[in-house]
């Protein structure tokens, strides 16, 4: 086939009379981006994204390439803005630079427009049952938010509004209902315990009623380790978020359904046994340094470092084994 210009016999375009930058067209690059939190608006969206992702979207959207021209690689450089394109046309290897203009354009997101305003469609109250929360507890707490508001980032409601400690727990604030209701079933999956929801009306909007909800879960009264009293036995608790525990005697795993506190794991003493016999171990008390006995709830030897539990003036030496979990 001969170039109807130059009249060259080629096999396809004539590079010759070719305009290499007539091969690839490409618009001007406008970008919206959040100062706050640097997300970027796509396709009327706000995501959490990198620069170079957007210019990589914006690329397969914008660009648009002559139909002969077989695309190999696409380059983007910053400093200036350049995009280079390496390809193959009739059978020539060729280089296709263009250098549009790259507008970044400021504008607060949607989620740091409520944030900063002090918006909150939920409530989640962490408490627990008759005791004060662990600062375990809550940092586990906290490291379970980050996860869900990590896992729900191009979510515009997934927020912390506000913290507020209280004398019964602590309060968490979220930018949407789906956020605190999601914390809230992590909470519960982690520890056990129960969730009770409730919802008010904050206001209307195009003739409906708005709610706020309110998530309370209660963490058990018990933690994995604490001892109690269930049904007249004293139990090791091993599993909180199952209600599960351990009968000392018998180490039978027993369910609990109302179970007495008798002593939490981080209170409770430890002796080393000096004598023993088929029932009693003889044990020195761990604050006072005086002999004491206690029921044998294992077999132990002559030596052995045990939990001690006092309940009713009575005291049971624990294994170990059973309170280190």
């Amino acid at each position: 086939m001969r170039c109807p210009k130059c009249g060259e016999e080629v096999d396809g375009l004539c590079l010759n009379c070719t305009n290499l930058n007539e091969l690839v067209w490409l618009d001007d690059f406008i970008i919206t981006t959040c100062p706050r939190c640097g997300s970027f608006k796509v396709e009327g969206k706000w995501r959490v994204l990198d620069l170079e992702e957007v210019v990589d979207f914006l690329i397969s959207k914008l660009m648009r390439i002559h139909p002969e021209l077989q695309v190999k690689e696409i380059i983007v450089e910053y400093e200036p803005f350049t995009i280079r394109v390496l390809g193959k046309i009739s059978n020539t290897d060729v280089e296709v630079v263009k250098h549009p203009n790259l507008k970044i354009i400021k504008e607060t997101c949607i989620r740091c427009s409520r944030e900063a305003g002090g918006y909150y469609e939920s409530i989640l109250q962490l408490r627990a049952d008759g005791r004060a929360l662990e600062k375990d507890e809550v940092e586990r707490a906290n490291e379970i938010i980050e996860e869900v508001l990590l896992a729900e980032k191009n979510n515009q409601k997934a927020f912390v509004t506000k913290v507020v400690e209280r004398r019964e727990g602590i309060d968490y604030f979220f930018g949407g209902r789906d956020v605190g209701r999601k914390v809230s079933r992590k909470l519960i999956n982690e520890f056990g315990g129960e969730i009770k929801e409730s919802k008010t009306i904050s206001g209307r909007m195009d003739g409906r009623d708005l709610y706020r909800f309110t998530y309370l879960v209660r963490l058990p009264s018990y933690k994995n380790g604490d001892v109690v009293r269930e049904n007249g036995k004293i139990c090791v608790v091993t599993n909180a978020k199952l209600k599960k525990a351990m009968d000392i005697k018998t180490k039978q795993t027993v369910t609990l359904k109302n179970p007495k506190l008798v002593v939490r794991k981080s209170r409770i003493k430890k002796g080393v046994v000096v004598q023993k016999d088929e029932y009693i171990v003889e044990l020195i008390h761990p604050d006072t340094n005086e002999l004491i006995f206690a029921e044998k709830t294992a077999e132990f030897e002559i030596g052995d470092e045990v939990f001690v539990v006092e309940y009713n003036d009575k005291f049971y030496a624990i294994p170990s084994w059973l309170i280190i979990k």
